[in-house]
C-alpha cells in the first residue's frame, strides 16, 4: 500500500472519525490522525501503521484477535459517549431509551445491551478500515 492510498483512506473518514482510536497495532489503538501523521513522517511506526492498515483492509480483519476488536469497539463506544451531553439520549425499537451515561455503563458491564452496541460498533470499525 502506497503513502497514496494511505492519504486517500484517511481523507474518505468523517472528521470526527479522524479523532477516534481506529488502527490496532500490538495492545495499542492508533486514530487515523496519528496514523496519517506517522505516515506522512515516514517513520517506521508509520510504515508498521501502514502495514497494518493494508492488512485489515483485506481478509486481515479475520486474523486479528477478537478481544483486540471488542476492546477496540467498546473504547470508541466510551469515547463518543463520554463526548457527549449527558442529556442525550439513545432511542432504539428494541430497547428501553437510556442516556449517554448509561450507555457507558452498559457498554462497561457488557450487558446484553451493551453486547449489542459494542458488536455493531465492531461492523463500524470494519467497514471504516475498508473506506
Amino acid at each position: 500500500m502506497s503513502r497514496a492510498v494511505v492519504e486517500k483512506w484517511y481523507w474518505a473518514l468523517g472528521i470526527y472519525q479522524r479523532n477516534m482510536p481506529l488502527l490496532p497495532l500490538g495492545r495499542t489503538f492508533y486514530t487515523p490522525n496519528q496514523v496519517i501523521s506517522e505516515v506522512q513522517r515516514g517513520t517506521n511506526l508509520g510504515r508498521d501503521l501502514q502495514s497494518q492498515l493494508e492488512a485489515l483492509r483485506g481478509v486481515g480483519s479475520a486474523r486479528l484477535a477478537p478481544a483486540l476488536l471488542w476492546d477496540l469497539a467498546k473504547m470508541r463506544i466510551i469515547q463518543t459517549f463520554t463526548e457527549m451531553p449527558m442529556n442525550l439520549y439513545l432511542r432504539s425499537l428494541t430497547q428501553p431509551v437510556l442516556s449517554a451515561e448509561q450507555v457507558i455503563k452498559e457498554v462497561i458491564a457488557e450487558t446484553p445491551t451493551g453486547k449489542q452496541l459494542i458488536r455493531a460498533e465492531i461492523e463500524i470499525v470494519k467497514r471504516l478500515w475498508k473506506v
